[in-house]
């Protein structure tokens, strides 16, 4: 190889060398670089670690901190404990009551001193001991006085009391006398916790007051006897003396001796009032007295007061009114006979009160959260002589009245308020009183009654064709009330006063006609032709008060009695039918326009209806129309000859007081009846044997055989031999709490009081008077049908 040639190849190998070199640098530069970059990065990482181990170590060092404090909470709640649990322990040490505690197996987990005493230190009760081994040594070792009850019995009724889902109360009395209350209640857990209450002393004294209650009772009943007794032996004379009183009245004498026959009837009545009141009296202080809650109609009940007070009413020429808000029920639940007495009591008092003007019952109602709860109002407003304002307190208290001149002209026991407040608030209610002297007074009491009737359900409305209401009353408080209730109703009221302003008023065929007292005094029976024959009417009504005798020729659609019931009003405009034709009407037609009067008697009618009289207002008794007669002929009826003569009505009274059997003959003596008497129950069975009548009135209290047994052997010969059930009434004086029940229990089909009353001995011997018997009273004195819901109304709550 020439030299060339080796500078050549040395040449190529030293750039070769070069190139190698500079590759290796520049890889040496890049693993520097990236040792660099590499060592800065873990430099960063180290800084973080620092950071965190520093963060850790301050954490931790925190954390020991609270350690030793919740340490130091611990060891301070654990002796809070403690000291609360030798508390607890200590106090259940310290009373003398027995405590214990049992797990879900019913073993002993702890119990006090007091409880393990009872075991009179028996090395079996402690911890672990089971109830059933406890109610055993209890009766084995005679700890209980097992009051000779077999020990197997007495612990078979423990464990199953022990056992029941809720462990009822046990009363246990130990050898030593010593009582205890065992009062046992089951944890969230299970755990069963035992009280054993020493009673001892509340035991004794139980037994003591048990002890002193016997006589106490004792005395009760025969107190309550007494009182029954009493009531009995007072009425059974007292049905003779106003009886007879009135029997003698009935007679021809002359005015003194009516006067004395008026007074021994009046003081009768009083002397029976005020028993009456000392009886209920009695009863509601010795807390015997109950209440029935049965359906009853509250009008009916208001109205049923008012006619029984109507002759009161009208013998001192008073206004009586009820004021019933026609959008509130008249079916309600409650006491009717209770409700009556207060009734009665208030009314009463109003009228007693009263010597001129008026008395209004005012009824309205507030509904409740459920639509059939109301709280029932009702006030009783008079104008009579009133009350001082120094008096108000006193007047609702026992034996208090009102002591002035006038209250003294007024006799009362000064129970009658007393019993009202005791009965309104015994049955949830509450009363209250305003009073003016020398101007009147309002007694009012609010009850809560469920209704039974929906009120939106009831036709509150007149016949829509029907106009005006021509009113036909001169007394101003009757002819408003009226105005109302025919207004509320959709009609147009115009108050007149006489038959000549009716003529000016100049009704039409779309309107009605309602008559009460004119001040003309013409006999409005005998003008109801001529108003009817000259405006043709599309009703023409009466307002009666009390029975009234029917001409036989009588025009008027309908007698409406004062005060009315809404149902009878709505079903007397309901009968109405408009006229076949009817002229068009006009507005200048002055057939409709207001009637003017000169001597400015006839106000429009929103005059008429002053502010303080309150809105919806309605009294009507339902009558219906006495039919025309039958047209006369000059041919007799038919006679049949086959046809006996009616008998007479059979009647049979069971009564074995001669005095009270001399009252019924000659309270009866008007009716063609066959009257026979029984003197005692067995007389009246036998009598019943052999000529059945047809209706019995029956004393209670008679030798040998009382009423209510010779009832029920009566009832039991109709069921034998398959007879219709004949009426029998009790008449008797037994008058108190629970009488009336046990006597209609007996199979007796109504009840009355002694002393009696000639009318309802009546009226019930007409109600039941057979088909194939002869009239026993004539037709003109028969009661009318108008009054009969009236009558059966009265008598229920006799």
């Amino acid at each position: 190889m020439d030299i060339v040639e080796e500078l050549e190849a040395e040449r190529r190998a030293r750039l070769a060398a070069e190139k190698l070199m500079a590759q290796l640098k520049s890889e040496l530069g890049e693993a520097n670089r990236q040792l660099s970059h590499h060592a800065r990065k873990l430099s960063g990482e180290i800084v973080s670690s620092r950071e965190e181990m520093g963060r850790v170590r301050s954490q931790a060092e925190t954390l020991k901190s609270e350690v030793d404090v919740a340490r130091d909470s611990l060891v301070q709640a654990k002796s809070a404990m403690v000291i609360a649990e030798r508390r607890l322990w200590d106090s259940l040490e310290t009373i003398r009551h027995g405590f214990a505690v049992f797990n879900p197996d019913n073993l002993l987990i702890a119990a006090n001193r007091a409880f393990l005493s009872i075991f009179e230190g028996l090395d079996m009760v402690r911890p672990g001991v089971s109830i059933p081994t406890l109610i055993e040594l209890l009766a084995d070792e005679g700890i209980v006085d097992l009051g000779g009850v077999a020990s197997r019995k007495w612990q078979a009724d423990m464990l199953e009391r022990y056992n029941s889902d809720r462990v009822d109360h046990a009363l246990l009395k130990l050898w030593n006398g010593q009582f205890l209350r065992l009062i046992d209640r089951r944890t969230r857990n299970g755990d069963l916790v035992t009280l054993a209450l020493n009673v001892t002393e509340q035991a004794i004294r139980e037994e003591q007051l048990s002890e002193a209650r016997r006589p106490a009772e004792a005395a009760n009943r025969a107190k309550s006897a007494f009182l029954a007794n009493m009531s009995h032996e007072i009425r059974t004379p007292m049905n003779g003396v106003v009886a007879m009183a009135e029997m003698l009245a009935e007679t021809e004498l002359d005015a003194e001796q009516k006067a004395f026959a008026e007074t021994i009837r009046s003081s009768g009545e009083a002397l029976l009032v005020i028993i009456i009141d000392v009886l209920d009296y009695s009863k509601i202080e010795a807390e015997q007295i109950s209440f029935k809650s049965a359906p009853f109609d509250l009008e009916r009940s208001i109205h049923d007061v008012v006619t029984l007070l109507q002759p009161s009413v009208r013998d001192k020429g008073l206004q009586i009114a009820v004021d019933y808000d026609l959008f509130m029920p008249t079916a309600y639940i409650g006491d009717a006979g209770r409700i009556r007495q207060v009734l009665t009591n208030l009314v009463g008092n109003a009228i007693k009160f009263t010597e001129q003007g008026h008395v209004l019952i005012r009824v309205v109602g507030l509904p409740g959260e459920n639509e059939t709860d109301y709280q029932v109002h009702i006030t009783v407003e008079d104008t009579g002589i009133g009350i001082p304002e120094e008096k108000l307190d006193s007047v609702f208290k026992e034996f208090q009245q009102v002591e002035n001149d006038q209250d003294r002209a007024h006799d009362g026991t000064g129970l009658g308020l007393a019993i009202t407040k005791r009965l309104v608030e015994a049955m949830g209610g509450e009363v209250w009183l305003d009073s003016r002297e020398g101007v009147g007074s309002g007694f009012g009491f609010r009850l809560p009654l469920t209704s039974t009737v929906d009120i939106e359900a009831e036709d509150v409305t007149a016949p829509p064709w029907l106009e005006r209401a021509f009113i036909v009353e001169h007394a101003g408080m009757n002819r408003t009330v009226l105005a109302k209730q025919l207004g509320l109703v959709g009609l147009k009221p115009v108050l007149i006063e006489s038959f000549e302003e009716l003529v000016a008023g100049r009704p039409g065929p779309m309107d009605v006609i309602v008559v009460g007292q004119s001040t003309d005094g013409r006999d409005p029976f005998e003008a109801a032709a001529e108003i009817r024959a000259r405006f043709k009417p599309a009703g023409l009504f009466k307002v009666v008060v009390g029975p009234s005798k029917v001409p036989e020729n009588m025009t008027f659609d309908r007698l409406l009695p004062r005060p009315m019931l809404r149902a009878a009003m709505m079903e007397g405009l309901g009968e109405l039918r408009p006229p076949v034709t009817v002229a068009p009407h006009s507005e200048d037609d002055d057939r409709h326009a207001p009637l003017r009067n000169p001597a400015g008697s006839n106000p429009p009618i929103e005059d008429a209806m002053p502010p303080e009289v309150p809105e919806p207002v309605e009294m009507l008794v339902d009558l219906p129309v006495t039919p025309d007669p039958a047209p006369e002929t000059d041919d007799p009826p038919p006679v049949d000859p086959a046809r006996d003569e009616p008998r007479r009505m059979r009647v049979l009274a069971a009564e074995d007081n001669r005095t009270n059997q001399f009252v019924f003959e000659k309270m009866l003596k008007a009716l063609d009846i066959d009257l026979a008497f029984a003197e005692n129950g067995l007389e009246a069975v036998a009598a019943f044997e052999a000529a059945r009548p047809d209706i019995i009135f029956t004393d209670i209290s008679m030798p040998k055989m009382d009423g209510k047994e010779a009832t029920r052997r009566i009832r039991a010969i109709e069921a034998e031999r398959g007879l219709e059930p004949c009426q029998i009434i009790a008449v008797t004086a037994h008058a108190m709490e629970g009488h009336q029940e046990d006597i209609l229990a007996a199979g007796i089909d109504e009840y009355l009081t002694k002393p009696l009353k000639k009318q309802k001995l009546i009226d019930f011997i007409v109600t039941a008077q057979p088909l194939d018997a002869r009239p026993c009273l004539p037709m003109e004195d028969a009661p009318p049908e108008h009054f009969e819901a009236t009558r059966q109304s009265s008598l229920q709550g006799a």
